[in-house]
């Protein structure tokens, strides 16, 4: 992922059809609860595609962000397909209140990314959370699940065969 953009003074200002798109970082103590940083992460040139880390002071995400402007934000990185026609970003989310507990599916159709799916796992009664996950196919991931029982973390994992159906 290369593109000729970088950060200065704390700016990052990527150019898209609805005008610049300005992430700047805020010049206060990383203490202080409005505290928040961005980093460049690259270009995905097949979906003229940018990545940018968002980190705040509890918590961060990544944005996608495509041509037209459209921001697709994320709790992890996206795992893409072998066929790059789709990618898989997961949340475990019972552990900490600013995350949520999802595994979300998204599709690249006309030229934009789409979400077609969203599975989130019960928090009360706490079950499990996603780990981790793995393309094995174009249309077959394996999910690594982190298992909880009650309000007690568990410190077993499951894994779980997803195959997605066109």
């Amino acid at each position: 992922m290369t593109f000729p953009l970088k950060k200065q003074h704390g700016r990052i200002t990527i150019p898209t059809a609805k005008g610049n798109r300005v992430f700047r970082d805020n010049n206060i103590d990383e203490e202080n609860p409005d505290w928040e940083k961005f980093a460049y992460r690259g270009y995905l040139p097949q979906f003229e595609c940018h990545l940018i880390e968002h980190n705040h002071y509890e918590w961060s995400n990544f944005i996608l962000l495509d041509k037209s402007g459209q921001k697709t934000e994320l709790y992890d990185l996206p795992r893409y397909s072998p066929d790059f026609k789709s990618f898989v970003a997961i949340s475990g989310g019972i552990e900490y209140w600013a995350y949520p507990n999802s595994i979300r599916l998204f599709r690249f159709e006309n030229d934009k990314w789409r979400e077609v799916w969203k599975l989130e796992p019960s928090i009360e009664p706490m079950t499990w959370e996603p780990n981790d996950v793995y393309w094995l196919s174009t249309n077959v991931l394996i999910l690594k699940k982190r298992m909880w029982n009650g309000n007690h973390e568990g410190n077993s994992y499951t894994y779980a065969k997803l195959t997605i159906q066109e």
